[in-house]
């Protein structure tokens, strides 16, 4: 699967993706907006950390400030996992091209993602994770995206991969009234409930650009989605491409 991301994630699950923006996993108060420590993660050894588990695991526990885990240019062959005691975490590549994260473990889906969260405030930004499937453990939002204005060229894109788990889940609400998330060459699995998006912060989804193309399963049946979701070929999806979503953040450094 590959996802590109900005804002925020909101929901009581696995994370097992491909992010090249921003993932924001958010519900715990950080403090004010502003990295307080930055440990760095580099595989040359220059660095304290070599791997990025070692990074987060050096954390402390029920953390509530904002701390970045810079993580320099270079492929980790590993699992990533962000334990439920430690929140408040950002994690930032070098960029999404160097920056990548990956682990090829087949087996059960709640054991093999290259990258799990289970705690509040968690950022990703400008890393790609490989080999990835979004398991949805209860009812509820895969995505939470906010867009304010037109201008803003963030959004979620969701390219291949799996949505699958229990329950029944929207694919996403409108945390803003321009909210965008799109999913192409996705299975989905019969998790997704039929009318697929909320409105939630947007006037009856009106400007929200909430897209499915080219996707498989039973989930994937959009006879009863909500009218103002669309569906499109993926030939008309071109700028929805990695260069297209620009990569910014409102932390302060």
């Amino acid at each position: 699967m590959e996802l590109l991301l900005f804002r925020a994630m909101i929901f009581p699950l696995f994370l097992l993706l491909i992010s090249s923006s921003l993932v924001y996993i958010v519900a715990q108060d950080c403090g004010p907006k502003k990295i307080t420590k930055t440990i760095v993660v580099d595989k040359s050894g220059n660095t304290e950390f070599t791997t990025i588990q070692e990074a987060i695991d050096s954390i402390k526990e029920n953390n509530n400030q904002w701390v970045k885990v810079r993580i320099n240019a270079g492929t980790y062959r590993e699992k990533v996992q962000i334990p439920k005691t430690k929140p408040c975490i950002y994690l930032e590549g070098a960029d999404r091209d160097s920056t990548i994260i990956t682990y090829d473990d087949h087996q059960q889906t709640d054991t093999s993602a290259t990258f799990s969260s289970f705690t509040d405030n968690i950022i990703a930004r400008c890393i790609t994770f490989k080999n990835c499937i979004i398991n949805v453990t209860s009812s509820g939002y895969v995505t939470a995206h906010g867009r304010n204005e037109k201008k803003d060229s963030s959004g979620f894109v969701f390219k291949g991969g799996k949505v699958i788990g229990n329950g029944k889940t929207m694919l996403g609400r409108a945390y803003g009234p321009f909210s965008r998330v799109i999913f192409y060459e996705t299975y989905l699995s019969s998790v997704v409930a039929p009318e697929g998006w909320s409105a939630w912060k947007s006037k009856e989804g009106s400007g929200t650009n909430f897209i499915e193309a080219d996707c498989k399963g039973p989930g994937a049946n959009t006879s009863g989605r909500v009218p103002w979701s669309k569906k499109l070929d993926s030939s008309k999806l071109e700028k929805y491409t990695r260069g297209y979503f620009i990569d910014r953040d409102d932390i302060r450094k």
